[in-house]
């Protein structure tokens, strides 16, 4: 169903997994308080990895051996991604994490222009400076600020996990195709799933079920289902169908969502000054695409059409589940 969604609105379906997955670090400090870091880490990649391959094996038929190399390369960023961003979280603010990914969407950009040879964008360009320029003000305000030299090893970490994030989103836009996506996201997550489960059995004491509060088991739940295979399953998906270009500016919904995720739920605070700079990354993204804040619901410029056409999916989606519900239940 979703994937359907990601081939026929990437915007909006990219749009919506920025959005979800800005609620990663959030849940990682909940999850954390009840299971160490890196069994969280193993925990959640081995189980993310093994669904995405289970729902469709035959994508593994897809897989050539002359993919080797780059099905490596895609490991490999991950395992360093993965065990990057989990070490940072132990280190550093979750909102941290999410201002951190402002430096993404110009990675990104810069990416697409020079490894995937695609148009350049000036207002894009322009647009990502500007936002840019917000994560920098909200990084010098002390909510972000100021921090010790465990928080300094937090961030540099992060900095880390913005490399590679990056790196693996533009090499993936080269590699994954809607045939082999299952099986290269599958083998990326379970070989960072194994190395962290050794990382966890060497230096982590596993803990007891009575250990494990009601809030850390529900969470870890949408870290894995929703965090976890939904997001990367319909990023990836769509990401095959547009221009790696047109995904960096909605890529600045990350901090803004964590750092209110961080806000509201963790307690984490933000000046107001930080409001500001907020108000400065929204116009960074208003600057860049004006027309995907037309189109966010529907890619083409046919919008009362296409979001016609998905309101009556939408609808029958709905019916269909509630014929199904009342039959079992």
């Amino acid at each position: 169903m979703f994937s359907k969604l990601a081939v026929k609105y990437p915007i909006a379906m990219i749009a919506l997994t920025v959005i979800v997955s800005a609620f990663g670090s959030t849940s990682v400090k909940i999850i954390n308080e009840s299971i160490p870091i890196f069994t969280v880490a193993a925990i959640r990649w081995m189980a993310v990895g093994t669904i995405i391959g289970a729902l469709s094996h035959k994508s593994f038929n897809h897989i050539h051996r002359k993919q080797a190399k780059d099905i490596i390369i895609q490991a490999t960023l991950q395992m360093v991604l993965g065990l990057a961003w989990f070490g940072a979280l132990t280190f550093t603010k979750a909102t941290n994490s999410s201002i951190t990914f402002l430096l993404v969407p110009i990675m990104i950009y810069v990416g697409s222009v020079f490894f995937l040879k695609e148009p350049r964008s000036s207002r894009v360009l322009a647009g990502s400076l500007v936002a840019l320029v917000g994560g920098f003000l909200l990084f010098g305000t002390p909510a972000f600020g100021g921090g010790d030299s465990k928080e300094l090893i937090g961030n540099g970490l992060l900095l880390v996990t913005v490399v590679s994030w990056s790196a693996l989103a533009l090499h993936g836009k080269r590699v994954i195709t809607d045939e082999n996506i299952n099986a290269i996201l599958s083998i990326r997550f379970i070989s960072v799933g194994v190395v962290a489960a050794v990382l966890a059995l060497l230096f982590e004491e596993l803990p007891s079920v009575d250990s494990i509060s009601l809030a850390s088991a529900l969470w870890l739940a949408i870290f894995i289902f929703i965090i976890g295979v939904f997001s990367n399953l319909v990023f990836y998906r769509a990401l095959v169908h547009v221009q790696a270009e047109e995904i960096s500016t909605l890529l600045y919904l990350d901090p803004l969502i964590g750092v209110i995720s961080g806000v509201l739920i963790l307690g984490e605070t933000m000046s107001g000054a930080g409001l500001l700079a907020s108000g400065v990354i929204v116009a960074g993204v208003l600057i860049s695409h004006p027309v995907h804040v037309n189109r966010m619901l529907y890619y083409r410029r046919t919008s009362h059409s296409n979001f016609e056409e998905f309101l009556r999916w939408a609808r029958q989606e709905y019916e269909s589940m509630h014929s199904l519900m009342k039959k079992y239940f």
